[in-house]
């Protein structure tokens, strides 16, 4: 970090001293007209003193509005209070694993998938308290990125910042902090070892050890730049964290913050700003589209979710209800209470088509009730006069 001069600014006081008679007063004026005529002589000189001087007492306020860099010890203690020890349990109350976690909102906080995943109960233990809490709701796993969003309604906790990784280097110093072996709270320091863009994976010195999967990976600026997810036991100090990029299309439109994927490269595509608000971009057959949370990736194509809502119509009731048939062909539990779609499709502006990812189904309350991961992610090409049109047509035009 690049730090003012530490100078002082402030005017020399210069004490005037008293003289008493006029001869010595006259002396003195002689000796400073003789001085000044000896210093005209000297102009350039005199100049650039003056100058010197000038940069010296008077440092010009820096314009630079990168934002500022934290000590370690500011980092720990800031993060301490948002991280959390996961202890997941069978359907006989025995202990499965531990893992870590951290409030991303007052009642949301991410792990790993693989920390929950084969958990009937969930409980956290917040730094600094003895208490276990119980996970009010699962959430909704990103099985693929290995990420699990979390809702826990007795307690609220304090949010961590999320970073842009579009600024993320390597060498660039990092930290973790996690409970391995279920000792709460450790806190430790590393490097960006490499940036895998082709694995989805950013890897790093910084140690992970069991337990310590699903705590956050912070930058020098205190703000999450990655998911601590494990190691590989084949080789020696190669730890790996999932990039943030990977967490803010899970979190809800309010809650989203910028987040870019760099590249192997010293540069990296642009990081677009995403839509915070539902945008209507189509309706028809008892169907209403919305769009939001559209993403830059690092090969130039863009990720948004699209809300699909059956419209107060005969139409769409009929449409709600061949939604509510279809989950009961899955038996899915509470499919009555089915309100609406969520679907996360990539687009490709350059090459006009897109591929869906994953889709999601909701009671009125904004619960899922049953989620689905395409078996292939091939392209597919967008038909004239389509939904798919509209959604390519409208995420085209706004990232221009």
């Amino acid at each position: 970090m690049i730090r003012q001069s530490e100078a002082s600014t402030e005017t020399p006081r210069i004490d005037k001293p008293t003289w008493v008679g006029r001869t010595v007063g006259s002396v003195i004026l002689h000796r400073i007209i003789l001085s000044v005529r000896l210093l005209a002589v000297m102009g350039i000189g005199l100049l650039s003193f003056s100058v010197e001087f000038a940069q010296v007492k008077h440092p010009s306020k820096s314009k630079n509005n990168t934002p500022q860099t934290l000590t370690a010890r500011q980092i720990a203690q800031r993060t301490a209070p948002s991280v959390v020890l996961l202890v997941t349990t069978d359907e006989g109350g025995n202990p499965i694993a531990l893992g870590s976690g951290f409030f991303v909102a007052n009642d949301r906080i991410v792990t790993n998938y693989h920390v929950i995943k084969d958990a009937s109960q969930i409980f956290v233990r917040i730094a600094g308290r003895k208490r276990l809490y119980k996970i009010s709701f699962p959430g909704l796993p990103d099985k693929q990125s290995d990420l699990a969003l979390l809702r826990i309604d007795e307690v609220k906790g304090q949010p961590l910042k999320l970073g842009n990784l579009s600024r993320l280097r390597v060498g660039d110093e990092i930290y973790v902090m996690g409970n391995p072996e279920g000792l709460e709270g450790t806190f430790s320091r590393g490097n960006v070892s490499a940036i895998r863009s082709g694995k989805g994976l950013i890897q790093i010195t910084a140690p992970i050890s069991h337990g310590s999967s699903g705590g956050p990976v912070l930058d020098e600026r205190g703000e999450v730049i990655g998911v601590a997810a494990g190691i590989f036991s084949q080789g020696q100090n190669l730890n790996f964290a999932i990039p943030v990029s990977k967490l803010a299309p899970m979190l809800k439109p309010e809650n989203d913050l910028l987040a870019g994927m760099a590249t192997d490269s010293a540069t990296s595509p642009p990081v677009t700003k995403e839509l915070v608000e539902w945008q209507p971009v189509a309706s028809g057959g008892g169907e209403d589209h919305f769009i939001s949370r559209i993403m830059a990736t690092p090969e130039h194509t863009f990720i948004a979710w699209i809300k699909v809502v059956p419209a107060d119509s005969p139409e769409g009731r009929a449409f709600r209800q061949r939604i509510i048939d279809e989950l009961n062909k899955r038996r899915v539990d509470r499919s009555s209470a089915f309100s609406y779609l969520m679907q996360q499709w990539e687009f490709d502006c350059g090459h006009q088509k897109y591929r869906s990812s994953k889709e999601v189904h909701y009671d009125h309350e904004g619960v899922p009730l049953y989620d689905w991961d395409p078996p292939t992610t091939r392209w597919g090409a967008v038909f004239p006069d389509s939904f798919g049109e509209a959604w390519l047509n409208f995420v085209c035009k706004s990232r221009q």
